[in-house]
């Protein structure tokens, strides 16, 4: 064989353990950071409400009100007093927030704008209440469920997806 006596030997390339532990460290901080980044991204899509379906001449389908709408639905009359009034609007708010103007871009008037969306989720002619009304298996119910419980999920539990060995 022939020896390269310009190449380092593997003593020289052999990095300490306490410098590994330390890029190491560093790795897992970066990936924590991505995961929550991600986590609070899935979170923004869901409460910017885009749509999954958009019906011609028809109100759009988004997954948090159809979830919202199911919900409610599932609760029955208990509704008006009930957490899940709560919840709701406090879920449609962010949007609210965010597409009012400047001089009227308050939390409690956001939040006061939203309890005419959350009466016209309750309106049983809506699309929403037809379609949480569907029987079982309901796909858009079921999918729009899993969307935004997973994006809730997401940002209380970033990294629930590695393991640790």
């Amino acid at each position: 064989r022939d020896i390269d006596t310009d190449s380092e030997t593997e003593a020289d390339l052999a990095v300490p353990i306490d410098q590994q532990r330390k890029d190491a460290s560093g790795r897992r901080a970066l990936m924590r950071v991505l995961r929550q980044v991600l986590s609070l991204i899935s979170v923004a899509v869901l409460l910017h409400q885009q749509p999954f379906m958009v019906r011609p001449r028809r109100e759009k389908l988004v997954p948090l009100t159809l979830a919202i709408g199911a919900a409610v639905r599932w609760a029955g009359p208990i509704v008006e007093s009930s957490a899940i009034n709560v919840t709701a609007r406090s879920l449609l708010t962010p949007l609210e927030y965010v597409s009012s103007k400047p001089p009227r871009r308050t939390l409690s008037s956001a939040y006061a704008k939203t309890a005419r969306k959350f009466d016209r989720l309750l309106d049983t002619n809506s699309t929403v209440q037809q379609l949480a009304g569907r029987p079982s298996p309901n796909l858009p119910l079921i999918g729009a469920s899993l969307i935004t419980s997973g994006s809730a999920s997401a940002v209380l539990l970033p990294g629930a997806e590695a393991v640790r060995q």
